[in-house]
């Protein structure tokens, strides 16, 4: 019956590379010795007389049922702790009586374990369910990865590789151990999370649930009062693009979480919350705090954050809740549902804004140019519809980026001695007469040529490499892509350095 139920997909193993694990055991099963010299567990139902009669009883039996003595000793031994914990999925529950508990709750959903008590325990869970209920004890086994040392080796107290997490905690809160963990799993391959690289993933979590509790606090004010539901008018721009990105993130992580992609679910939420909302919804709102539009946009979009984020990091989530004046406990409300159909248009035109602001912003940092300090901007794109967009959110990157002076065409000329900000569908121009050095910006360029020689060298090795292409044809193509704008990026150094020279 056990085997037959995961032939039939009853119950399944995730991922389903652990079956042959099971059937190769339960098809080669052998006796084991049940009996265990501990002082715990349930003892052996197993008496004798003076004689070493043995008798076996569900009820403590009065005397032996051969010779009738009735001086009978109960076996000190207790049951192997596997045989004892094959009970758990209906033993918890209060059987054998029928409990409501029992009645409500068994069969369960998904147990999560190890890939090396597949055997010892998930096997004997199933038989025993089986046995014992006369259904399968669960529907989804979830194997999960094992946490070694920074080694790849089995953590050990007594090396002093092993890992406290109590001492992690101390340092950077449950939630971010809890997000930590949830990032790196990904399938069931070892993770490394030993003294040194546990508290560089620690801390990079801990700053991400600080970054949503700072977000929370800018936007508690603004939306006080106001319904956590999605706005019917006045959207602008990034109103509508945030509730784009938005639903995607809801079926995104939704979608993961029904596949036990713990580490998907979680990397979909860190870039959403992280660079969707804070870095770029937030700074757009700041501009229109008072208006009804943002206020019901943000208060909608930081409801959903925290429903999403509840599983992942539940302690810093409810506080937010209950800070924002909600009733009702942020653990057993609704999941949430996409109330805002895809907009791939919006989403389009934003990406191409933000990365505009971006190669901007990169320019800025390159020549050390402080976010107050104003420049002009030239945007020459490549074709009409990368055109359009940009113009479509020109005010946006005027903002942001804070270029005053700002023009926008298809195969614009580059302005006599110009930072060159490459990008596959635009080029940003970014004039410096009288602001910085020649001779310095020539060096630098030189050196930039020099590492991009590098870099297309690199790819033209790995796309030279026919069973590399053959095995990862989606990365080959991504390299291709890569190579083609590394070689654009070349021709424009090249020819800067020699309007520098000239």
């Amino acid at each position: 019956k056990a085997m037959e139920a995961v032939r039939s997909g009853r119950i399944r193993f995730v991922p389903d590379d652990r079956e042959p694990v099971f059937f190769q055991w339960m098809e080669n099963i052998r006796d084991w010795c049940i009996s265990r010299q501990i002082w715990w567990g349930h003892r052996i139902p197993v008496w004798y007389c003076p004689s070493r009669h043995a008798v076996a009883a569900v009820e403590d039996p009065k005397a032996c049922p051969q010779c009738q003595s009735q001086e009978l000793t109960q076996d000190a031994d207790v049951l192997d702790t596997w045989f004892s914990s094959a009970l758990w999925p209906f033993a918890t529950l209060g059987w054998p009586d029928e409990t409501p508990d029992l009645e409500k709750f068994y069969p369960t959903q998904v147990l999560v374990t190890s890939r090396d008590i597949i055997n010892l325990w998930v096997a004997r869970m199933i038989v025993s369910g089986f046995e014992f209920r006369g259904e399968r004890p669960f529907t989804d086994v979830v194997i999960h990865a094992t946490i070694m040392d920074d080694e790849g080796k089995r953590q050990s107290k007594s090396k002093g590789t092993g890992v406290d997490p109590l001492e992690l905690i101390d340092a950077y809160g449950a939630d971010a151990l809890r997000f930590s963990l949830a990032w790196l799993a990904t399938g069931t391959q070892d993770l490394k999370f030993g003294k040194r690289f546990s508290k560089q993933r620690v801390e990079m979590s801990r700053n991400f649930v600080t970054k949503l509790w700072n977000a929370s606090r800018f936007a508690a004010p603004m939306i006080a009062g106001v319904p956590p539901e999605p706005p019917e008018s006045g959207l602008t721009g990034e109103d509508r693009w945030i509730l784009s990105r938005l639903t995607g993130t809801i079926d995104a992580v939704t979608e993961a979480l029904n596949r036990y992609e713990f580490g998907e679910a979680a990397q979909q939420l860190y870039k959403f919350v992280w660079d969707d909302f804070c870095d770029w919804y937030i700074e757009l709102a700041k501009r229109r705090m008072t208006e009804p539009a943002a206020k019901q946009t943000m208060s909608y979009v930081l409801d959903t954050i925290l429903r999403l984020m509840s599983p992942f990091t539940p302690f810093v989530t409810e506080e937010i809740w209950q800070k924002l004046g909600r009733r009702q406990p942020l653990m057993t409300s609704s999941w949430p549902e996409p109330q805002a159909t895809r907009n791939p248009g919006i989403e389009q035109l934003m990406s191409q804004v933000f990365e505009a602001v971006g190669v901007i912003r990169e320019v800025r940092n390159r020549y050390g140019f402080g976010p107050k300090v104003e420049l002009a901007a030239v945007i020459s794109a490549k074709d009409e519809s990368a055109a359009a967009l940009l113009k479509a959110g020109a005010e946006i990157i005027r903002d942001q980026a804070n270029v005053p002076e700002l023009t926008v065409g298809v195969n614009l000329a580059k302005p006599k001695f110009s930072a060159i900000g490459p990008h596959a569908a635009f080029t940003v121009y970014v004039p410096l007469e009288g602001k910085i050095d020649k001779k310095a910006e020539i060096d630098r360029t030189r050196k930039e040529l020099e590492k991009t020689r590098e870099q297309i060298v690199q790819a033209q090795k790995q796309l030279s490499n026919e069973e590399f292409r053959k095995r990862k044809p989606d990365l080959a193509r991504e390299i291709e892509e890569k190579l083609a704008a590394l070689k654009a990026k070349l021709a424009e150094l090249e020819a800067h350095v020699k309007e520098l020279e000239s």
